[in-house]
Order: C-alpha cells, then structure tokens, then sequence
C-alpha cells in the first residue's frame, strides 16, 4: 500500500489501528515521497511468482505475512511500522525472491555489518553498525569470527533480534 494524503484516510484505520502514533505519520508523509507499511512493501519488493514456487501456493502472498495464530506485536511489527523512500522520484523498486530461510536473523546482521565493515577503510556509517568496532591485536584481526566487535549496546540490533523480526525472517 501506497500511503498519501488521500490515501491516508482510507488507510490509516488498519495500518495504525493498533497505535496512536499519528503524528509519526504525518511527519514521515511531510518528508519523504513514498510512505509504505512494512507489510505492503515487502509484498510489492518480492516477486509473487517466487512465493507461489517457495510455498508451492496459488495465493502465498495474500496470506504469507500474515497469519491467523500471529502474536499482536508482530501484526503492529508489519502494519505500524514504515518504509520511507526519499523525495527523489523512483521509477522502480528493486525485485527479490522468496527463498527458503537458511540462517537466522543473528547471522544476517553480523554478515550485513561484517560487509559494512570491510567496504569502509574507516568506521561505517550505519546505524546497525553503531557500537560496534574492528578488532585488532597487533595489527592482526582478532579471531573474532567476523573481526569486529560490540563496545556499546545497540538497541536497534537489540530490536532486529526480536522473535518477531525472526518470524518475518522465516516467512
């Protein structure tokens, strides 16, 4: 779903039902030029056809997010939280695939920051990487796995470890 500010009427009763945060909303609306649960664009980045080969079902996306034992905070995880795309005009967005899970959400950040890391000659500048440093002893990695370590929490890494971003992971 495509919020705007007609849209926004029709649609803010299921995507915020569940919360107060209207205000957030409006502001995000204000600044950015597409405004999307995370449930709708999830379903308008991966490819139907792909849910339908994964899950072997002719209407897999309809009901794949979400389904009727979900807990209440992973129903407001998809339908209260937003994807915001900037003010630049974006004539497509990127395509996936749903594939079988093959790691968990733990795996997935340290592979995402571990790239983060090796990309940037400095520290990176993204917030799954806050608190989180190289690690070297004499001028060599550590044999920390990924050669990067925590030194202050990150409650955004906190969150994404959540059960119901694993859930999301799953699915």
């Amino acid at each position: 779903m495509f919020v705007t500010q007609k849209a926004r009427e029709r649609d803010i009763s299921y995507t915020m039902a569940a919360t107060k945060k209207y205000f957030t909303l409006d502001i995000l609306i204000f600044y950015y030029a597409e405004v999307h649960s995370l449930k709708a664009y999830l379903q308008k980045i991966i490819k139907e056809e792909s849910y339908k080969q994964a899950y072997d079902s002719d209407d897999a996306q309809s009901d794949f997010f979400l389904q009727a034992p979900d807990s209440v905070h992973y129903r407001e995880l998809l339908n209260c939280s937003f994807v915001c795309l900037s003010k630049e005009p974006t004539t497509e967005h990127p395509q996936f695939s749903a594939i079988e899970q093959y790691a968990r959400m733990k795996d997935v950040i340290q592979k995402a920051q571990e790239r983060l890391f090796s990309a940037s000659r400095s520290k990176p500048d993204n917030i799954i990487t806050l608190g989180y440093k190289r690690v070297f002893e004499d001028g060599k990695a550590n044999t920390v796995p990924s050669g990067i370590t925590n030194c202050v929490v990150n409650t955004i890494i906190t969150a994404l470890q959540a059960p119901e971003w694993e859930k999301l992971l799953e699915r």
